[in-house]
Order: structure tokens, then C-alpha cells, then sequence
């Protein structure tokens, strides 16, 4: 039997190749890339961005998910974020949702943002060496000290000799033609080795890539001679070369992250199937990635801080309303602020308040402004003990912990009411927390329920969480509860209709509301006028009614 020659064996070679690529690429496509994220692709994924501060084995107190929910902070975060890498994303959310930070770390934080406002140098450099963290695969970084180590793969020491065996045997075949039996054999069995390792390699695969950016960037902004970034280019100093071997042994797998070329890209999954490379860099750096863990995750967390300094420096040059709140130490019962104002709302109509050692009670009639002026102050509350910026003239208050009931629906897939998940969301704010003040935000406790038994509930409710010495802010359709509560600060929204249309001015007014126009609204949106007249006369009924029964009879 003739064999082919050297070239009809290398083209067949190459074809073979292909073949087997295609099927482990669509296996891979098919199996585990849906859980690799896109390279280049920050487009705000807020599932992959929580992902840091929800792995986090760090021990934290966190705000909890209703409250993040109630108060729109995953918009919140979209809209003021200024970082550039993914872990500057990471460690912003972190910080945003974070309620342990003490003073002496939001001092620490004032000091960097204000060091790099002043120095564009600083920040320039910066924004620049972080840009390459920028890419998807940087996301997945955090996998690599995360959750338990990596096991080391089982024999691990063949997998470098079956790329070694591979080579020899390609090499080879150009000088004794049989050993083409041998390539594809080795070519098959390192298919299926690379299949049979896609779940424990391909999660971390994406982070190993960027090691060397990683390494770039470490070395770079720690040879920043900053005094006051000190602390984190110290560290990325310290971690470089302990990131240089890890980086070394990831260099061949930046080549696909890096290309956009199609071609390029199966050229490497040829390579790549033939020769087993990500298999044996994993197997080289798995234990090098295990005794380096912690410094991975100190330089990872070093990177994000720097990357926060500089998006706050950023925020706060870009927004013309903002300022440095103070907060205060200990557990004054007392917020203030003036000309507050929410992020998400181009035109915002600023509100001042000062409360001190009461709670409040807030009425208005819908879209009068209650609910935005809560989720006003929650935010800003956030921003404040997190990066130490708010939207307002001024801002003082303690450190808080932010608890919330605000816009809960039926839970049709947990089986609940609306009132019986009220009364979830309300029982959980009596668990007690370590001395720290709480506020308290609520919109329309026990909705779901009839008017008398709502306002029992409601006014029991809201004078043991006063009596708790808790800071309560609470948007009410009850006027009923002004006169239960009188240990309350009473404030409302009010509107006008004026030449037949309704006019709100979103501003706080001390006291009660005085204006009713509820059913001014119906006659306003087009509803038939018997309906309108109707609504009104049973309004006056039901008022005459309670009135009698408020005087005994004597009306």
C-alpha cells in the first residue's frame, strides 16, 4: 500500500482538523457559551454586574433587594455610572449596596475623589490603563478567587504530553507519512478531553484571558506616586509580580479575545483542538491561580477602587447639582437637606426638608409628587453613605439603614395577596438592627385591605416603629391617620385646576393637604358627567355620615 505524499497527507490533515473543530465548536456553542459573556459587551447587564457584590464571600451588610427594587437603583446606578472596567462596575455596586461603610472609609474615599478631580493627570492615567478591562471577558474575573478554589484537573500531567505528543506527531508526518494515523488519533482524543473538561474550564477560561491586561494595568497604576492613592498602587505594586507567571500561561488564550478576525479566530480553534492549549494552560496555572487567589482578588478590588475615585471625580464635574453631604457620627434622629433632587428626572423640582427627633406623615392627591419624593430621599440617602455624593445644596444626617415598602403587587407565583405580601414587606421592618438609625419608607401601607381595618393596622403600625425610635417617612391617602398619629410631622404635595387643566408644583407644604380633587381628576380625564355628579354626591353622603358619627349624632 502507498501512502499519500507530504502535502496530500498535510491537506488532509487540515481538513480533518477542520471537521473535528466544527463539531467541538458547535458543541461548545450548543453547551457552554451561552454562559461565557460576549467579549467588548458593557451594556449595562445588570445581572453580571451584581454578580461581584452576590459571590462576594466577604462578610457585609448589604441593602437588602426589596429596598434596592423599591427605590430604582438599578436605574439609579445606569444612570450616574463613570467607570470604565468592569472592576470599577463591580466595586461600584458593591459600594452602592453596601450600609457598613464606615466614616472613616467614605473620609478615605473623599480624599482620592478629590486628589483626582484636582490632578487630570491622575485621572487620565487612570481611565487609560483600566480601558482594557473594559472587555467582556474582564466580567468573569472574579471567578478565579471567588467561591471554592479550582480543583486541579484529574491527570493533569498528561494533558501537556498530549500536546507535546500531538506536535511531534504533525511534525513528523511530513518525514514518515504513517504517523498521519497517529495525528488524528491524538486530534480525537484531545476533542474529546477538551469536551470532557468544557464545564470545568470554560467558567474561568474567560477571566484567564485577561491576566495579562490584568498584569498591564497593575503595573501601571502602581507605579502612580500619588499619596493619596497610595493604598491601593501599593497593592497593585505588590501584586504584579506575583501576576507575572499567571499572565505568562495565559498569553496564548488573550489571542482569541483579542482577534476580531473570523479566520483568525478558527485558525486557533484548529490549534487550539490539535494541540490542547487551553486545556494544558489550565492544567500549568491551576495551581498557580489556587496559591494566588488572594492576590488576584486584592488587585481586582485595588483596580475597581481606583476606577470608583475616578467616576465620582467624573459624576460629579458632569452634574451641575450635587455637593459633599455630611454624615453625621452616632444616631442623630434628624435628616436635612435642601434642594433635593432625584437623578432620573431631567427637570426635577427641588424639595427642603428638616426633620428632627419626628417622623412624618406625607398626603397629596395621586401624581402629586408623595412617591418621587420618598424614592427622592431613599436615593439620596444611598449615594450619601456609599460615595459620598448627593443631589442637593446640602445634605445632613447619620448613617441609616434603608428599609422600604414602597409599590408591591400580587405575588401570583408565591400564591399571595397584595395585602398578604404588605404584610411581609411591613413585619419585616420591626427586625432589629445594630444600633444604627433606621429610615423607614413607606407609600400607602395595607393597600390591600378595607378602609377601616387599614387605618387600625396602619396607625398601630406606625406608632410602635415611632416608639422604636425609627425615622419614618410614610406617603398616605389616610388623612384619617393625622389625627391618630399626632406625635407625626405632618407635610403634603398639593395641586390646582386652573382653567380646566390640573396643575401640580411638586413642592413640600408644611401641614395637611387642604385641596381635594380627586374627583376633579375624573371630571378632567372625560368621564361622563353623571358619573362625575354621582361620585360627588356620595361623597358628601359618606362625609355627612362621618361626620355624625365623629360628634355622636349632632351634625
Amino acid at each position: 500500500m502507498t501512502l499519500p505524499s507530504a502535502p496530500v497527507l498535510a491537506g488532509l490533515l487540515l481538513v480533518g482538523g477542520m471537521i473535528a473543530m466544527l463539531v467541538v465548536r458547535a458543541v461548545r456553542l450548543t453547551l457552554a457559551l451561552r454562559k461565557v459573556p460576549d467579549a467588548n459587551a458593557r451594556e449595562h447587564d445588570m445581572a453580571r454586574v451584581a454578580a461581584y457584590y452576590e459571590d462576594s464571600d466577604e462578610p457585609m451588610q448589604g441593602l437588602p433587594d426589596r429596598a434596592w427594587a423599591d427605590l430604582d437603583m438599578d436605574a439609579v446606578f445606569k444612570k450616574l455610572d463613570r467607570t470604565v472596567s468592569w472592576p470599577g462596575q463591580h466595586l461600584l455596586y458593591a459600594r452602592m449596596r453596601r450600609e457598613d461603610l464606615s466614616l472613616d472609609a467614605l473620609r478615605e474615599l473623599e480624599a482620592g475623589v478629590t486628589h483626582v478631580s484636582a490632578d487630570s493627570a491622575a485621572s487620565t492615567a487612570i481611565r487609560s490603563a483600566l480601558a482594557p478591562l473594559d472587555d467582556g471577558n474582564a466580567s468573569v474575573l472574579p471567578a478565579l478567587f471567588h467561591g471554592h478554589a479550582p480543583a486541579p484537573p484529574p491527570f493533569a500531567r498528561a494533558y501537556p504530553l498530549l500536546s507535546v505528543i500531538g506536535l511531534a506527531c504533525l511534525v513528523g508526518a511530513f518525514r514518515w507519512p504513517a504517523l498521519i494515523i497517529a495525528v488524528a488519533c491524538v486530534a480525537l482524543v484531545n476533542a474529546f478531553v477538551r469536551v470532557a473538561m468544557r464545564e470545568r474550564i470554560d467558567h474561568l477560561v474567560p477571566g484567564k484571558r485577561m491576566l495579562p491586561a490584568m498584569l498591564l494595568a497593575s503595573r501601571t497604576l502602581g507605579a502612580l506616586d500619588h499619596p493619596e492613592l497610595a493604598r491601593h498602587t501599593a497593592v497593585l505594586r505588590d501584586s504584579a509580580p506575583r501576576l507575572e507567571w499567571l499572565a505568562r500561561a495565559a498569553r496564548w488564550l488573550s489571542f482569541e479575545a483579542n482577534s476580531g478576525n473570523e479566520i483568525a479566530g478558527y485558525v486557533y480553534e484548529y490549534v487550539n483542538l490539535l494541540f490542547l492549549l487551553d486545556v494544558t494552560s489550565y492544567a500549568w496555572s491551576i495551581g498557580g491561580i489556587r496559591a494566588e487567589r488572594e492576590t488576584i482578588r486584592r488587585a481586582y478590588v485595588a483596580m475597581g477602587e481606583l476606577d470608583v475615585l475616578q467616576a465620582v471625580a467624573t459624576l460629579r464635574a458632569e452634574m451641575r447639582h450635587q455637593t459633599t453631604p455630611v454624615v453625621a457620627a452616632g444616631v442623630e434622629r434628624r435628616i436635612a437637606f435642601t434642594d433635593l433632587v432625584h437623578p432620573l428626572l431631567e427637570t426635577a423640582v427641588p424639595n427642603s426638608l428638616d426633620l428632627r427627633e419626628r417622623s412624618m406623615l406625607l398626603t397629596g392627591s395621586n401624581m402629586s409628587g408623595k412617591s418621587t419624593f420618598i424614592r427622592t430621599i431613599g436615593v439620596n440617602a444611598v449615594l450619601a453613605q456609599s460615595i459620598n455624593t448627593v443631589l442637593a445644596s446640602s445634605w445632613h444626617a447619620p448613617r441609616v439603614t434603608i428599609r422600604t415598602s414602597i409599590g408591591r403587587a400580587d405575588s401570583i407565583l408565591e400564591g399571595k395577596s397584595y395585602y398578604r405580601a404588605e404584610v411581609d414587606a411591613i413585619g419585616a421592618l420591626f427586625a432589629p438592627t445594630d444600633g444604627v438609625l433606621r429610615l423607614i419608607l413607606i407609600d400607602e401601607l395595607f393597600r390591600g385591605t378595607n378602609s377601616i381595618e387599614r387605618v387600625a393596622a396602619a396607625k398601630a403600625v406606625l406608632g410602635q416603629l415611632e416608639r422604636n425610635g425609627d425615622l419614618v417617612i410614610v406617603a398616605t391617602h389616610d388623612v384619617e391617620l393625622l389625627e391618630l398619629l399626632p406625635e407625626y410631622a405632618t407635610y403634603h404635595f398639593r395641586e390646582e385646576v386652573r382653567d380646566g387643566e390640573l396643575v401640580f408644583d411638586y413642592q413640600l407644604h408644611d401641614g395637611a393637604c387642604s385641596t381635594r380633587n380627586a374627583l376633579a381628576i375624573l371630571e378632567l380625564a372625560g368621564f361622563p358627567p353623571a358619573v362625575v355628579d354621582d361620585a360627588r354626591r356620595t361623597a358628601a353622603q359618606v362625609e355627612r355620615r362621618a361626620t355624625g358619627r365623629s360628634t355622636g349624632g349632632l351634625v
